[in-house]
């Protein structure tokens, strides 16, 4: 149960992430977007997707230390629940952004929980490490 915890945790992380980045980023840059939501601004999706890059990070590494055990296997479960639920609104907002963007949200959604949950267990190590010291 742990395990399932775990992972909606490091989602909902995601999520608050997602809607505060994107909120923030429509208030700072209003003219980027159409009157109907479309980007078409390299340097506006490159922002999107490297806050994207950095908050799934965030969200694999609590993912990790929530985990009873394996803490970078949770976090790549948790990317793939991410790539899952992110074709599927890729799909219903496809005319919001160039192809690229969305692809490159695709590819890049499962490293950087990887990289989160590698996080998480460096930290575990090193605490094990000074308690047993």
């Amino acid at each position: 149960m742990r395990s399932v915890f775990a992972v909606v945790a490091g989602f909902i992380v995601i999520v608050i992430a997602s809607v505060a980045v994107d909120v923030l980023i429509r208030a700072v840059t209003p003219a980027q977007f159409s009157p109907r939501g479309r980007v078409d601004t390299t340097l506006t999706l490159l922002l999107y997707s490297g806050s994207a890059v950095l908050y799934t990070i965030l969200g694999g590494f609590v993912t990790g230390r929530i985990a009873p055990q394996r803490p970078v296997r949770h976090a790549v479960w948790l990317g793939m629940v991410g790539l899952v639920v992110g074709v599927a609104a890729s799909s219903a907002l496809w005319a919001t952004a160039p192809a690229w963007y969305h692809i490159l949200g695709w590819v890049l959604v499962v490293p950087a929980a990887y990289a989160g949950g590698r996080l998480a267990e460096r930290t575990r190590v090193r605490k094990a490490t000074h308690a047993a010291a």
